[in-house]
């Protein structure tokens, strides 16, 4: 059973007193703090899964406060909470304190829990997403199934921060007990692997639209135990395994780097070109407030597929986290790589329509060339991310390159 902590911070008594009343009974570790100090002498020393901070406080405001710990742990998710809404503030608590949602006081029960609750879900989901790929990677060197199951009970009890303890292993032909909350199977050797989550804490991620997400992960998982625990010769899939981001199926940002610096030491040596496109979605946090998370995970995975299916062999298509990807081009010419970008935006158009998304689906993307085959990773995602600049300052859904604008229409 996993508790992710909650640190609740405001000045007002009867306040936390109300809060605690409202998650009495909730799957999570409520901590109230009267003040900013306090709370961050607390985060240091056990950073939580979700602060949630007043904004107007004696001492210290919410802004700097969560200001203060994105930079201590930038995995906590942040919730400003405050009564006096304006405009210079609702952008301090975005750009400097990276919130994940701004409430307003008074608070509507079932709209504060449910923010609450979802920012737990997207932090044990986001945790769990890092720890994947680690877990994944130790799988290679199992030699046992005894080995890959002790690490699967690892990685399920204390990295991911899923805290599942329901794990288990049946003979084939015996009966499974009925799971009260989520249960997942894989085969294994004349048996079956079960990891179950509780009820309470499935009930976290249901409510917050992440159930997917969440059995996406626990599957993945599984799936590695299980192969590495049958085969020896199913170390190159967990390779793979290991270098994918789950979503997507593109490259996780471990496995590209590599990829990229090797193909950049082999296109200088050649002096071929070499492009990359750096793309986000645009509002993608607003398509996730209005239409849930399962669909923005669907955003997310369609634009994979897409990309998947735009690329060559030799291309390095990845996810570099959220809903932010790299596609490194060896042997392509900045006019082929435009060309590549705008095919891609087609499609994304096509993918809103689609999953009917009424504002529509677009992409900005930033395109960067190495000149004279000379390039290394940082340098092309420091120019991308340049071009990208200039295209979120000409409002989006365009293509950008080292000379400025190229493109406004897919």
């Amino acid at each position: 059973m996993f508790r992710p902590s909650l640190f609740f911070v405001d000045d007002e008594p009867n306040i936390l007193s109300s809060v605690a009343r409202l998650f009495h009974g909730d799957p999570v570790e409520l901590r109230c703090f009267p003040d900013a100090k306090a709370a961050l002498e607390a985060f240091a020393a056990a950073p939580p899964a979700v602060i949630v901070s007043d904004y107007r406080m004696p001492g210290m405001d919410g802004i700097e406060l969560l200001e203060r710990c994105r930079d201590a742990c930038p995995g906590a998710t942040r919730i400003l909470l405050t009564g006096f809404v304006d405009m210079e503030a609702a952008i301090g608590a975005i750009n400097r304190g990276s919130v994940y949602r701004f409430l307003r006081k008074p608070w509507e029960a079932v709209e504060l829990k449910g923010a609450v609750l979802g920012a737990v879900a997207e932090s044990i989901a986001s945790k769990a997403t890092d720890a994947l790929s680690a877990y994944l990677g130790s799988l290679i060197g199992a030699d046992s199934a005894d080995s890959a199951l002790a690490a699967l009970r690892g990685f399920l009890g204390e990295p991911s921060g899923l805290g599942i303890e329901g794990l288990g292993v049946v003979a084939e032909g015996d009966v499974l007990p009925a799971a009260g909350g989520l249960s997942f199977d894989c085969p294994l050797a004349g048996g079956l692997v079960r990891a179950e989550v509780e009820e309470a804490e499935a009930r976290i991620f249901r409510e917050a639209g992440l159930e997917d997400r969440l059995a996406s992960l626990v599957r993945t998982a599984l799936s590695g135990c299980c192969l590495a625990a049958e085969s020896a010769g199913a170390k190159a899939r967990l390779v793979e395994l290991s270098e994918r981001d789950p979503l997507t199926g593109l490259y996780n940002r471990r496995a590209m780097a590599a990829r990229v610096e090797a193909e950049c030491s082999r296109q200088e040596r050649y002096g071929a070109a070499f492009s990359a496109l750096l793309m986000d979605i645009d509002s993608f946090k607003a398509i996730n407030d209005r239409y849930g998370h399962a669909v923005g995970d669907a955003v997310i995975a369609g634009i994979g597929k897409i990309i998947l299916q735009c690329c060559r062999t030799v291309d390095i298509p990845s996810r570099l986290g959220g809903d932010e990807f790299l596609v490194a081009l060896p042997y392509t010419p900045a006019e082929n790589a435009v060309t590549l970008a705008k095919r891609i935006q087609a499609l994304a158009k096509g993918l809103g329509e689609e999953l009917g998304l009424e504002s529509g689906l677009t992409l900005s993307i930033g395109m960067a060339a190495a000149p004279g085959g000379s390039c290394g990773l940082d340098e092309l995602i420091a120019a991308a991310d340049s071009a990208m600049y200039e295209v979120k300052k000409a409002g989006k859904n365009s293509i950008a390159g080292p000379g400025g604008l190229i493109s406004s229409e897919p």
